[in-house]
């Protein structure tokens, strides 16, 4: 009996096979006789019985998964796998019914870093042919994987198997990742260029290879080798690490490449092209992305488009819920109204046609400035907010916040924040000079794109601006649309046309012209920025009312304002309003009027003598009435606030609590010379300004008393003004001398009935005294004594008049330095007394 029977049959359970079997299975079919199958079976029992070892082995699978460059590369998880779905996918690439040798999958060992994994497999061969047997277990593994055609997902390339000949690395050291290039160090003799290539050209195309200096001494030698792709630097890597060839172990790692740009390298290589150019292309990309949004947030800001208080709606909501829950809330915000309103022009008659010629102004278009001057606490700010409290659009800027800014970053916030300039970057000032002082120190040059502050406030003020002009623009427009419905109107009415219809920029309403009020106008400057900060708004000022785009206030205190004003607009005739203190009579029914209901519960004796020793300072007299409503009567509440007057005084005036370098340390007067103003005007009123200016104490200096004003502590009055133009322009000559505030007459007789401090300060003024004439003195001596050398102790006849003058003025000048030092005794003497009492 004969049938069809392979020569080399395949038993399962006779194990190993050799290679000599596989490649019988190779051979075309025979036919055999049923004797030959029997001798073949019994052969391959005899050698089912004898035992062979067992052998393991590695296939390395690569694009299993993407490769891991960084620690933030999140490719990985879009294409995560399990381990489970893993093995099952590198156990479907290794099918034991497609591969002709018996062996058994052990383990899948992942390597997700390097994009791929190992498989490791089981077989049973001799020691001679167990690595034959392997390269033939991963040969039909790669062309199972090659006839499958299998591709990723992920990046639509195949996968591919390699037999690991060498001893992996399985490390994870975070710092190491894939690369082109690997690092191949020799543990032995040096490989050549061919035995290189030799084991790594399998893997994938080389760049290139470079092989180690022979007069280098470094150890341990090593080769670079260069993939044209990172996947088959990662199959080397892991296949070839730890191999022996001829002797020499390969250590592999990955080579950190270095890359550089060619862009990136110019430019750092031409500094003076590169970074002004780099500057510019910033500058473009700031003015493109943030300067729209910096128009719509200043255009919020001068419609109040946030602000709820502009909408009726809210302010009846507010009225019809929150006012009746909180009743006091209600009478407090009409309490507070009423005082607004006093305080503008129901306060007193002559605030009456101040107001009313500020409003006329605002109707009319805008060509110059309009100037709101007086002491401090007069009324002015709250004159002009209620005149321009039904301004449809307004912007308010406040010179006293910029200036008590801690520094030039800190006041070009506080700029943008009150003309609604978002988003601002104050650290680019600083950031823009350091990148130009590195240049200036690398190149010799500077770059040019350095920004200072006075930059950074035009650039603010020029935005806002442009805003404004917008704002104006789409006013005209709505105003064209409007104002032709009603000539229609008129004429289907037959109404006779008004002049008043339209104004000539096209707008119809007064109310419509922006109004920008800068209140606080040259506050006490600090240092010159503020003086730089002062000239650009009223440049940005006149750029706006040149234009007629809106109209300016300047609120001021400042008896400069008009030299700052006049050289922005020169060839304008500044509005200006001036405001005063007011009558005694004013003064004392704006009191009354507002204690009208205290006065009904209690008696306020001594009010009379309050309001006469304040005054008709608006400030002064609304904290009166204001301590009078918390419980005190008119006396105490006068001396709270005379008290108060004193520490201004002290602080101010003489330096006190202020430290040496404050910025109000450096005063351009001396305690002695203020001392002097503060006798005079305890003793009157009023002072000469010429009388104490050619005093001993003075020298005919003014700037001692210009220091004084500006710090609010006198009030210098002309002489010989126009009456057309007003006394606070400085036209006329300086007349007489005036308190900063009328309390501050009573402060100098408080300060002044000081036995103590007055006897200190008089010993202070003696003491300088006798010290001019101690110099004088000395200068008579010493002229007396050069004539005397000149003609060797034999004056002529021609110098005694000259001799007589000397000596007689010496004589004069002793006699009061004998004056002034038993007055400097005198002092002395009281003030040991005051401090023993």
């Amino acid at each position: 009996m004969y049938r069809l029977q392979r020569t080399a049959v395949a038993f399962r359970n006779i194990t190993p096979v050799r290679p000599t079997a596989i490649l019988r299975s190779r051979q075309p079919v025979r036919w055999a006789s049923a004797s030959h199958v029997a001798r073949e079976g019994e052969k391959a029992a005899g050698e089912a019985t004898h035992q062979f070892p067992v052998h393991e082995g590695l296939v390395y699978f690569d694009n299993m998964m993407p490769l891991r460059f960084s620690q933030f590369d999140v490719r990985q998880l879009l294409f995560q796998s399990t381990r489970n779905m893993l093995e099952k996918k590198a156990k479907s690439f290794a099918p034991k019914d497609a591969i002709p040798i018996e062996f058994e999958i052990a383990e899948v060992i992942p390597r997700s870093r390097d994009g791929g994994a190992f498989l490791k497999f089981q077989y049973k061969a001799l020691p001679t042919e167990s690595k034959l047997i392997a390269n033939e277990i991963a040969s039909h593994i790669s062309k199972n994987l090659r006839d499958r055609n299998v591709i990723t997902t992920f990046n639509f390339q195949p996968v591919r198997a390699f037999l690991v000949r060498g001893e992996p690395f399985m490390e994870d050291l975070l710092a190491r990742y894939p690369s082109q290039k690997l690092r191949i160090e020799f543990q032995g003799a040096d490989l050549t260029i061919e035995q290189i290539y030799k084991e790594f050209r399998q893997f994938g195309r080389i760049f290139d290879v470079t092989q180690p200096n022979p007069a280098s001494k470094e150890l341990p030698r090593y080769a670079i080798v260069q993939y044209t792709r990172v996947r088959a630097a990662t199959s080397a890597r892991n296949c070839l690490h730890g191999i022996t060839v001829n002797g020499t172990r390969l250590n592999i790692t990955y080579e950190r490449q270095i890359r550089t740009n060619a862009i990136s390298q110019w430019i750092v290589s031409h500094p003076r092209i590169s970074f002004p150019i780099i500057g510019f292309a910033a500058a473009g990309v700031t003015y493109a992305i943030f300067d729209p949004v910096r128009k719509f947030c200043i255009t919020s800001k001068i419609t109040q488009r946030f602000n709820p208080e502009e909408y009726a709606v809210y302010r009846w909501l507010r009225k019809e819920t929150w006012a009746r829950i909180v009743p006091s809330t209600a009478r407090q915000a009409q309490l507070e109204e009423g005082e607004k309103d006093g305080t503008a022009a129901g306060g007193w008659s002559e605030r009456e046609q101040d107001e009313r010629m500020l409003r006329t102004w605002l109707k009319e278009q805008p060509e110059t400035f309009i100037l709101v001057t007086g002491p401090k606490g007069s009324g002015k700010s709250a004159l002009v907010q209620s005149v321009i409290k039904d301004k449809r659009y307004k912007i308010i800027v406040n010179g006293e916040q910029l200036v008590n800014s801690g520094n030039n970053n800190d006041m070009i916030a506080s700029l943008a924040r009150q003309l609604g300039y978002f988003p601002v970057f104050t650290w680019l000032v600083s950031l823009s000079g350091l990148v130009d002082t590195l240049v200036s120190a690398t190149t010799g040059q500077k770059a040019g794109i350095s920004s200072s502050t006075e930059t950074q406030v035009k650039q603010i003020l020029e935005t806002v601006a442009v805003a404004v002009h917008e704002v104006t623009i789409s006013d005209e427009s709505a105003s064209t649309s409007t104002l032709a419905l009603r000539r229609l109107k008129r004429l289907t009415s037959g109404k006779p046309r008004l002049k008043s219809d339209k104004n000539e920029n096209g707008i119809e309403d007064e109310n419509e012209i922006p109004v920008i009020v800068i209140d606080g106008f040259l506050a006490r400057e600090k240092g010159p920025d503020h003086q730089e900060l002062w000239e650009n708004l009223a440049e940005w000022a006149a750029l706006l009312v040149e234009n007629r785009v809106a109209h300016v206030i300047f609120v001021t205190n400042h008896v400069g304002a008009i030299k700052v004003l006049g050289k922005a607009l020169p060839d304008r005739t500044i509005e200006a309003i001036t405001l005063s203190d007011a009558s005694s009579d004013a003064a004392m029914r704006f009191v009354q009027r507002r204690l009208r209901e205290v006065q009904l519960k209690r008696n306020l004796a001594g009010l009379d003598h309050a309001v006469a020793a304040l005054g008709g300072r608006l400030t002064d007299l609304q904290l009166l009435v204001q301590k009078i409503r918390g419980g005190l009567d008119p006396d105490a509440a006068l001396h709270d606030i005379v008290q108060r007057a004193i520490v201004e005084i002290r602080k101010y005036g003489f330096g006190d609590d202020i430290g040496p370098d404050a910025p109000g340390s450096k005063f351009r007067w001396t305690d002695v010379q203020f001392f002097q103003v503060m006798s005079a005007l305890g003793r009157n009123e009023v002072v000469g300004y010429d009388e104490l200016k050619w005093s001993p104490f003075f020298k005919g200096a003014d700037a001692p008393f210009h220091g004084m004003e500006n710090a609010e502590l006198i009030t210098i009055v002309h002489k010989d003004v126009n009456p057309i133009i007003l006394k606070w322009l400085n036209s006329g000559r300086p007349y007489i001398i005036r308190p900063g505030k009328p309390v501050y007459l009573t402060a100098f007789a408080r300060l002044l009935s000081d036995m103590t401090f007055t006897a200190t300060m008089k010993l202070q003024s003696y003491q300088y005294l006798s010290m001019l004439e101690t110099v004088k003195i000395r200068d008579y001596e010493n002229e007396l004594r050069d004539l005397s050398m000149m003609y060797n102790g034999k004056p002529p006849r021609e110098t005694d008049t000259r001799q007589k003058f000397l000596l007689q003025s010496l004589q004069t000048c002793q006699k009061k330095v004998d004056v002034y030092e038993n007055e400097v005794s005198r002092c002395k003497e009281l003030i040991a007394k005051g401090l023993v009492e």
